[in-house]
């Protein structure tokens, strides 16, 4: 939707960082209204990117389950899991993201054919990537990405 710059940046490290949830769901809220105005449809349920419980307990919220639920669509909430506490991302470049992530996620049951994975910032992609080809291995066979903002 929008490069993650230029006061984005801000925005998405309050509601991520700080827990404003009220900037997350502006947020959304606007990349709902863009989509929309494009005539774009989502296909299939919406996935969000995973948080470790621990991650989990520390932040006490997963914001790509939040966009999710605010996007309005079916949010397969429980689909993955996080099956390994990776390391923070930040601070990583693409090659130690991929080796970070590496079987990371873990299918609860069968994905659908077709999934919208959801999360708040691709970088590199590393964990998109890594999240989707855990999809594909269980049978997934499309695969569209939304991020609220992606990283130049």
């Amino acid at each position: 939707m929008w490069q993650y710059r230029d006061g984005i940046d801000d925005c998405l490290r309050a509601f991520k960082d700080r827990g404003d949830i009220a900037m997350g769901r502006l947020l959304t809220d606007l990349a709902a209204a863009a989509l929309a105005q494009r005539g774009l449809r989502l296909p299939g349920p919406l996935v969000p990117m995973p948080l470790h419980r621990d991650r989990y307990r520390q932040r006490g919220f997963n914001q790509s389950v939040l966009i999710g639920r605010w996007l309005g669509g079916p949010c397969l909430e429980d689909l993955v899991e996080r099956s390994r506490n990776t390391a923070d991302q930040r601070g990583l470049d693409a090659r130690q993201r991929r080796a970070n992530l590496d079987r990371a996620f873990r299918l609860r049951r069968p994905p659908p054919r077709a999934v919208t994975l959801v999360d708040d910032v691709m970088t590199t992609g590393a964990s998109l990537r890594a999240l989707a080809h855990c999809l594909r291995e269980g049978g997934a066979e499309h695969i569209r990405v939304l991020v609220l903002a992606r990283a130049v």
